[in-house]
């Protein structure tokens, strides 16, 4: 290879990380979102602990909250996991789980096993529930403020420093 090669294919791949760094000073790790600073979803659906029993996001009402669509199945999810435990037990926040396209037992014996940090987990085993929040797949995570308006959207697996960057200020700026 060439100097000028050489030069000009470490110009490329800097032009490549400038424009990708500046998508994410944009947009940040959630990207755009037609949810964000709009009404949530309503969200119902049967609880996963018994499934004859419904609940509704409309219980909620007046109080910032927590909802993240997971999977037992999903490497990121399970990665994630830890950091929504950690996070439960730091704030006063209502936090809702949704099992997406999982099995009931398989979702169930998870959360036995690796700690349940929401309090109230939802069964949502053909993706139903999923389809108003537009979800590309799980993980995803949203804060829905007091007022009932999405404040944040997150897809991917949570990591520390998406909790210290954006979460924490958020519910913080919240009241939580």
């Amino acid at each position: 290879m060439t100097p000028r090669r050489a030069v000009l294919g470490i110009a490329g791949i800097a032009a490549l990380a400038i424009g990708a760094g500046e998508l994410m000073r944009r947009f940040g790790p959630a990207g755009p979102s037609p949810l964000v600073d709009e009404a949530a979803p309503p969200l119902a659906g049967p609880r996963l602990d018994d499934p004859a029993a419904a609940w509704s996001s409309a219980s909620l009402a007046g109080r910032p909250w927590l909802l993240n669509f997971w999977a037992s199945w999903c490497a990121p999810c399970r990665d994630e996991h830890p950091l929504l435990v950690e996070l439960a037990a730091e704030r006063r926040l209502a936090m809702v789980g949704v099992a997406h396209q999982d099995r009931r037992d398989a979702a169930r014996g998870w959360l036995a096993r690796q700690g349940n940090p929401y309090d109230t987990v939802l069964e949502d085993a053909d993706g139903a529930l999923a389809a108003p929040w537009r979800l590309p797949g799980v993980p995803a995570t949203f804060v829905v403020d007091g007022s009932g308006r999405v404040r944040l959207r997150r897809i991917g697996a949570l990591r520390a420093a998406d909790l210290d960057t954006w979460v924490r200020p958020l519910l913080k700026a919240l009241g939580v």
